[in-house]
Formats: structure tokens, sequence, C-alpha cells
């Protein structure tokens, strides 16, 4: 596991090591290419404004706007691009410039572009030459018909550049007449050439902390005790930001592979603090095993690669060492401190002492034809000694005999063999008695039954619905019970008799007149006031 990571690639070597920042790979005396794929970020190169309202960026799939840009990524899923939209038109500025090579000597460049827009602006390549940039290549206006249009390659050769040194490179995009005009670049491939310096002392420092020294080289260490010396940890990036809060161990990922790239107990360097990995929930989500000291947001992580990666010619993995430490032959994935696909070979150690050195080896015996193991005192068969002969059993009792089968038919007579000794046959051994039954545990108590929980406040009284038609009126009802008659009132007096008059003469019956219509009947008259109500009376004792 590592203590400290370096988000530095390891160069120099005679295989490739994928470290995830530019990927170098020496492929001939002195020489080493430097791919830059835009997969996880910007890789060491520097996105510079300019006029520009905006930087080269990372994108994946289309650009954001119509009508410009490729479909999605030469290799891989990203790659970069200048966004002409918003008001970053015409004219604007803006440049993606390449890493410093001070003890090296650039040769030759390799990149694949994308100009897709019926307003497109210009690409070019400048050098650095002597403190100034100066132009080697360019090219201006649209040179791919639609979105899905291959990328275009392109290779400069900046060895015949009539230029003493390249110092470091830079794209120059400009945008066109309008939005239509986004410009993509996707793997930068830069092959370098180290030179060893003239009157070097016994050991010299290369770029990046790489030292040789008759024909011995060393990564991290100038005390070179062998071809290769290796000192330090090897790191990759993944891919995706992370975002950590200052005080927690809750890691948050956006684009990033956590289920698929790392294991339970890796390392991950967060800024400048290391951590180990104690659990992943999903692709964006882990925890860490102590909290961040600082916090970091939309930040690269950084875990262990693979140490070592020796491939065959048909690209199957000869050599694996595994960041756990693991050792794999045959196999890329081993389970074990050392896992061979195949067979194992052992030689002869004729005059090797067996001491507490060397306890555990094992070696093959020319002489005894076997294998034998040091236990830290003397070799031995790898079976262990011959134990003693154990005594012979007693004679067992003789079965009954079974019925005789079927005579089969008469066999060729063989040849007469040796008769062996006769073993005595043991007697059976004595069936042992059936132990008692354990006694029943007890039944454990009921558990306590849990709180009921809070009843949720009640929902918003709904609105009230429109009110409907008045109905049909309905019949008269019975009339009521007649109520009590009141009491009667007291009788009055007897008024005095007065005298009686003389009768008169009976008159002649008039005619009877016309009896009269009935009249309208008036308008009912509104209703009075209800009165107050009456103070309850008490009520009366019972009866």
């Amino acid at each position: 596991m590592l203590s400290e990571l370096k988000k530095r690639p390891v160069r120099g070597i005679a295989f490739l090591l994928i470290l995830g920042a530019i990927i170098p790979a020496k492929v001939a005396a002195n020489t080493i290419e430097h791919t830059t794929t835009f997969e996880s970020d910007l890789q060491n190169w520097t996105s510079i404004e300019g006029t520009s309202l905006f930087d080269w960026s990372r994108q994946t799939a289309g650009t954001p706007s119509h009508h410009t840009g490729p479909a999605g990524a030469h290799g891989g899923d990203y790659y970069v691009y200048l966004e002409t939209s918003y008001g970053n038109s015409p004219g604007r500025t803006a440049w993606l410039e390449s890493p410093d090579f001070p003890h090296e000597t650039l040769l030759d460049m390799t990149f694949h572009y994308h100009m897709h827009g019926a307003h497109m602006g210009a690409l070019a390549v400048e050098v650095l030459d002597d403190g100034n940039w100066r132009a080697i290549w360019n090219v201006t206006g649209e040179q791919h018909a639609d979105h899905a249009a291959p990328w275009t390659e392109q290779r400069i050769d900046l060895a015949a550049q009539t230029i003493d040194r390249i110092e470091k490179i830079r794209f120059k995009g400009t945008t066109g007449s309008g939005y239509k005009s986004d410009i993509a670049i996707d793997d930068v491939t830069m092959t370098t050439e180290t030179l060893p310096p003239e009157n070097a002392p016994q050991w010299s420092e290369s770029h990046e902390g790489i030292h040789y020294a008759d024909g011995n080289v060393g990564i991290g260490t100038d005390e070179l005790t062998a071809d290769l010396d290796i000192l330090g940890n090897l790191s990759q990036p993944l891919i995706g930001q992370v975002t950590v809060t200052a005080g927690s161990t809750d890691v948050t990922g956006v684009g990033t592979s956590f289920a698929e790239k790392l294991n339970l107990g890796d390392s991950l360097l967060i800024g400048e603090e290391v951590f180990i990995v104690t659990g992943i929930s999903s692709d964006t989500q882990l925890t860490i095993d102590i909290p961040h000291t600082a916090g970091a947001s939309n930040a690269a992580a950084y875990t262990d690669s693979d140490l070592l990666s020796v491939r065959t010619g048909a690209e199957e993995d000869a050599l694996v060492v595994k960041r756990s430490g693991n050792v794999g032959i045959g196999t890329a994935e081993p389970k074990a401190k050392l896992d061979v696909a195949g067979g194992i070979r052992i030689g002869d150690e004729p005059d090797t002492d067996c001491d507490a050195e060397r306890e555990g080896a094992i070696r093959y015996s020319d002489t005894d034809r076997e294998v034998e193991f040091c236990n830290g005192a003397v070799w031995t068969r790898v079976e262990g000694p011959s134990g003693t002969t154990g005594e012979q059993g007693d004679t067992g009792a003789t079965g009954s005999q079974g019925p005789q089968g079927i005579q089969g038919e008469q066999g060729a007579t063989g040849a007469t063999g040796p008769q062996g000794p006769q073993g005595i046959q043991g007697e059976v051994g004595d069936t042992g008695a059936i132990g008692p039954q354990g006694v029943q545990g007890e039944t454990g108590d009921t558990g306590a039954t849990g709180t009921q929980g809070s009843q949720g406040e009640q929902g918003p009284v709904g609105a009230t619905g429109p009110q409907g038609l008045q109905g049909i009126q309905g019949e008269a009802g019975d009339t009521g019970a007649t109520g009590p008659q009141g009491p009667q009132g007291e009788q009055g007096s007897t008024g005095a008799t007065g005298s009686q008059g003389i009768q008169g003469e009976v008159g002649d019956t008039g005619a009877t007149g016309p009896q009269g219509g009935q009249g309208e009947q008036g308008p009912t008259g509104a209703t009075g006031p209800q009165g107050p109500q009456g103070i309850q009376g008490e009520t009366g004792d019972t009866g």
C-alpha cells in the first residue's frame, strides 16, 4: 500500500506502465512516447482562455450546440473542445498548452481533430522557441461534413523544424463567425528523446527522478544495486471527480466508477491526504477510514497502480505484480502471494545446508529423485518420516457362508502365482453406546412490544365543492297534533236585565242583491324578526 502517492508517471522502463497522467512508453533507445487521452482530466496540459470566454474543456458524446462538433470521442469516452456559443464568437482565441520537457528533445507529435460547423474558425499548432511562440501548422474552415464524420489524424515532424530546441507546444483555437464552430482535439501523442549529459558523473539524474549509471537504472533512488531499482509508489488517477467535506469520511463522486475500479483496503489520495477505502456503496459513493482534514471539492483522486506488467508478443500476461503484492505468472489476477498458471520446476541444491534461515525451502534431489524440504535443521522428504508398524489385531469370527452362486463356465487355467502370506483378520470392534440426549433449553422470554409510532399530522381540508341544484319540493307533512287546551277564564258577573222594548212589525223581505266577486289575495307580509329566546326554566322534580 502507498504512504505517499506521486502524481507523475514513471518513465524510462522497457515495458509499458499505465499510470494515468501522461502515459509514457519506451519505443526505442532513449525514445519515449507520451500519450494524452483526456479520459480523467487534462493530464498535465494547461488551458488558457486568452480572449475567449471559455477554456478548452473535457466533453463526452456531442457538444451542447446543434449542427457543430463531433458525435463522440476519437478513442475512449472523452475529448477536449472549445465552446463557441453564448457570445464566444467571432475571433475569440484560447490555447491548450503542453507540459515542459526540460530534459528531453521533442521529435514528433500526432493528434486527432474534428472541425464540423458552418461558422468554423481555425486551429493551429505553435511551438516555444527561445521564449517566443510561432506557428508550425494550421487549418481554417469546416473540415468535416457532419457530427459522425471520422476524426482526422495529423502528424507533425518536430525534428524537421528549423529550431535549435522546442521547449513545449500548444494548440491555438480561434472561434469562427458564429456558434457553429466548435473545435475538438483527442489522443495527442508526443515522441521525445532523452540523451545523457556529456561528462556525466558516476550517476546522473534524468527527468522525473530516474537515475542511471553503468547500465543500471534507478527510479526514485540513486543507490543502484541491480539492473533496475525502484523506490517509491506508482499511482494512477481515478476517472471523474470526487468531493468530501472537511471532517467527514463520506466521499461522493461524479463520473466515477468506484465499484469497478476500487476494492476494500485500497489506498486513496485526495488532495494531500492518503486514506484507506473501508466501504463502497456504489460507483459514486464510498467511505474512508479517517475523516478528511481539509475537505476537497470536484478534485481528482489517485490510487495505487499495479507495480509490474510484462506481456508476451501475443499480448498474454506473462508476469504481473499487483498492488496488493501478489505475483502472478501466466495469470493477470493472482489470488495468492504467488499464483502460477502452469507447472513449476525446481532444481537440486546439493551443496546448500538446511538451517533456520532456509526453513520452509524446497528442492528436488537428483540423487533420490524426490522432492525435499528444509525443516530448519535437515532436508527431509516432503511426505515426512515413515511411521512405526502397528500391532496385528486378533482374527475376527468367520461370517456365515452365503448362498452358492450359479457356477460359471470354466475358464482357461492360468499360471500358478506365488502364494502370498495370509494376513490375520482383526476382530470387529464393539459399537459404542449412544450418548444421552441433552436437556432441552428453556424457552426464552417474549420480547417487549415496541412502542406505537406517533400519528401523522392531519392533511389539509379539501376545498368545498360547488353547491348542487335545489331538489324537488317534498310532499306536505301530516298535520301536527293539536296542542292542549288552555285553562278556561273566569266567568264574568251577570249584567242587569234591561226592560223589554215594544216589538216592531215585521218588514217586507228585500230583494236579494247580486253576489260580489272575490277580491284578489293581498301579498304576504314580511316575517317579523324572531324574538329572543326565553330563559329555560328549571327542571321540575321527578314524579
